[in-house]
């Protein structure tokens, strides 16, 4: 199955009701949001597998893996992640490599990441009380 990702929008920073003549500054800062891109379709890359839920973490002390990447689930290799909580929590990544590479983050709010395709997303851990929303996807 063949499938692809879009993501994109713009970053919007500045004064709240920002209008001409009501103070300085009045300027406001706009980033354009895009994925990666690549094979001439910018702000989307292919994704042939994914996943996606909630789940609720009751696990203030350990890791716990969340469904859906990994070994025997729907995405093996993932090369992008979103994910959101309402509260803090740890998350731990482990990306392919030799050795593989681990990263913990501590998130709230929202997470978007992009991996390359030497260091692919191989399994999504949480750590925390809390509902996790995520998805990944990838091409294994």
């Amino acid at each position: 199955m063949s499938g692809q990702v879009s993501f994109g929008g713009n970053l919007v920073i500045g004064q709240v009701g920002v209008c001409e003549g009501a103070g300085f500054p009045a300027a406001v800062f706009s980033i354009p949001v895009q994925l990666g891109g690549g094979a001439g379709c910018a702000g989307s890359k292919p994704a042939s597998v994914k996943t996606y839920g909630t789940s609720q973490v009751n696990s203030p002390v350990a890791f716990v893996t969340l469904p859906g990447v990994g070994v025997g689930q729907p995405v093996t290799k993932g090369n992008f992640l979103y994910l959101r909580t309402a509260v803090k929590m740890d998350i731990r990544l482990t990306m392919v490599g030799t050795p593989d590479t681990v990263s913990v983050l501590n998130v709230q709010g929202i997470l978007v990441m992009e991996f390359p395709d030497a260091n692919t997303l191989k399994l999504l851990e949480a750590q925390g009380v809390g509902t996790i929303e995520y998805a990944v996807t990838g091409n294994e």
